[in-house]
């Protein structure tokens, strides 16, 4: 990815499913692409075509150190998907474990609201 941005590649250029560079790197827990990208003014709050952002991805995918950098560089905490999901929505779904717990408390600390429901009603806090 390096390279490609040497090359004055556009960091935010998404493909066919609106998926961009830095959302799957999120997504895949690669933390210094993440942060090259970021570097390299990458659209930290843009969604894919089912209305997900770098930082659900990564939230996700449990990938709490790239949670962390996504947060640090302002990602919007409250966007919701096609299913009315947030990030804090697709932290509490997953299945319970250390990391998990961890992104549910970062994304409390960077003022996720846990009364927000989704598109059917459910609080998943």
């Amino acid at each position: 990815s390096s390279l490609l941005l040497q090359a004055q590649a556009n960091a935010s250029a998404a493909n066919s499913a609106g998926e961009t560079p830095l959302m799957l790197a999120a997504e895949n827990g690669h933390r210094a692409i993440v942060q090259q990208l970021m570097h390299a003014n990458a659209a930290v709050r843009s969604v894919d075509s089912t209305g997900m952002s770098a930082l659900m991805r990564a939230v996700q995918a449990c990938k709490a150190d790239c949670v962390r950098e996504l947060l640090a560089a302002h990602a919007a905490v409250e966007t919701r998907d096609k299913s009315g999901n947030t990030a804090l929505a697709l932290a509490c779904n997953g299945t319970a474990s250390e990391a998990r717990t961890g992104i549910v408390t970062q994304l409390l600390q960077a003022q996720a609201n846990p009364s927000t429901a989704n598109s059917i009603g459910q609080l998943r806090s």
